[in-house]
């Protein structure tokens, strides 16, 4: 088998933050010239290394409608792609789910860390009935001790979301939840003084909301999680799974017997049990989407086949072409 990897090196524009300069420079010094390009640039100006007929294979990160452009685009030259895009996850709490500080810690930052702006983030908690208080109380103690601000500041926990535009969405539907009676807490203070009006949000939870609402429904990428009752683990299993995305899940519960029955029912690339986020994967398991959470899979060995083509030579063997019927 071989591989093909096509990739120049190319300095981030001025616009760049400090910090994403410094990581690109310091990666581009431990290779050889050419290996790593960092490559920016406007929709517009992508056709034409997507299409390039020197390209072998495109691995996209981003959105479904991202996805989608770079699959049209890849269309025209055949170029192979893995599309890794947005995730709706599920973290399922179980009847006899541990709640202590180790596990709420790390739902906490399955759901919060980087403000929410990761794709296999928990965007949706559900949590069986009995247990849904408990839930809610330990995430909220947590976030009420967030302290939003500069990212690299002493002290901040939470930073701001990534534009403008994301800002807007998650605020309208945390306002629509709000509008539906849903109950909506918000958490910690905005900052103030220079950081005024930029791209701060109050971390939220929504307990209870109607399930159609878009903040259910959609991709928050931002600092809001909804957390939903269920009475079954049937029922579980029927909510976690009626999504249009397929990245990522996770089971929590102190009964690896569950864990594997209801983990093999959920619709997604990857499940945890008692964990989830993207700090947590495990780089020897294959990881990637189903349904419009893309496909493909990169890490462990299928990710390395995805790079490499198999190649077959055939030579006659004597015994064996008398005995083949023709």
């Amino acid at each position: 088998m071989s591989a093909v990897w096509n990739t120049a090196i190319v300095k981030p524009p001025p616009s760049a933050p400090l910090a994403t300069t410094r990581v690109v420079q310091r990666v581009a010094e431990k290779l050889p010239p050419g290996v790593l390009n960092v490559v920016t640039g406007k929709d517009e100006n992508m056709a034409g290394l997507i299409q390039n007929p020197d390209i072998a294979k495109v691995c996209f990160t981003g959105s479904v409608n991202g996805g989608k452009r770079i699959m049209e685009m890849a269309s025209k030259t055949l170029t192979r792609v893995t599309l890794e895009l947005g995730g709706n996850d599920a973290a399922v709490f179980l009847e006899d789910a541990i709640l202590d500080d180790t596990h709420l810690d790390r739902l906490y930052a399955a759901i919060f860390d980087t403000t929410g702006q990761i794709c296999m983030n928990a965007k949706r908690v559900f949590v069986h009935r009995s247990r849904m208080d408990e839930l809610v109380a330990g995430l909220s103690a947590r976030l009420e001790k967030a302290v939003i601000g500069y990212g690299l500041d002493e002290g901040t926990t939470m930073g701001p979301l990534h534009q403008p535009a994301q800002k807007a969405f998650v605020e309208e539907i945390i306002q629509e939840a709000k509008d539906a009676g849903a109950d909506v807490r918000e958490f910690g203070e905005l900052p103030g003084g220079d950081l005024a009006g930029g791209n701060f949000l109050r971390p939220a939870i929504v307990v209870d909301p109607d399930p159609q609402l878009r903040v259910v429904t959609q991709e928050q990428f931002g600092p809001v999680i909804p957390i939903l009752p269920f009475d079954s683990e049937e029922e579980a299993v029927r909510l976690a799974n009626d999504t249009w995305g397929g990245l990522c899940g996770s089971v929590w519960t102190g009964d690896p017997a569950s864990a594997q029955r209801v983990g093999s029912q959920l619709v997604c690339g990857y499940v945890w049990v008692n964990d989830h986020g993207a700090t947590r994967l495990d780089l020897r398991a294959p990881f990637g989407g189903m349904k419009q959470s893309g496909f493909g899979r990169e890490q462990g060995i299928e990710g390395v086949r995805a790079f490499q083509d198999t190649r077959s030579i055939a030579t006659i063997d004597p015994d064996a072409l008398a005995g083949m019927a023709h």
